[in-house]
């Protein structure tokens, strides 16, 4: 599970340079939260989603049947992605990574879901 951290403002979720629009109250503003996502719910497909964050990837790692990107958001958080099967993404890329938001989790300061 990826857990970012991230800050409630104007009704959306700041984090990794971008501000994501949930759908769905995040907290108060101003409040930090923290952003769950799991690896297999991140694609890089454009249109699959809204966007999570501009991310670079540091490792690539082929699993057989899968491939694991490890990868750092703009302003220096890890993400894992999984993507199934062989990808062919060279080290160093810079990537758009998405996610469907009603797979996602936030959670309040105190630990609780928002």
């Amino acid at each position: 599970m990826n857990f970012l951290d991230g800050k409630v403002a104007g009704g959306k979720v700041q984090l990794g340079g971008s501000a994501i629009d949930l759908q769905r109250p995040a907290g108060a503003e101003g409040s930090p939260v923290t952003f769950g996502v799991r690896p297999e719910h991140i694609t890089l497909r454009e249109g699959s989603g809204i966007k999570l964050a501009d991310v670079r990837i540091d490792l690539v790692e082929h699993l057989g049947g899968s491939t694991m990107l490890y990868a750092t958001t703009t302003d220096g958080q890890p993400l894992t992605i999984a993507m199934e099967g062989q990808q062919q993404i060279a080290l160093g890329t810079n990537v758009i990574a998405h996610v469907d938001p009603a797979r996602t989790h936030v959670f309040g300061a105190d630990g609780k879901a928002t």
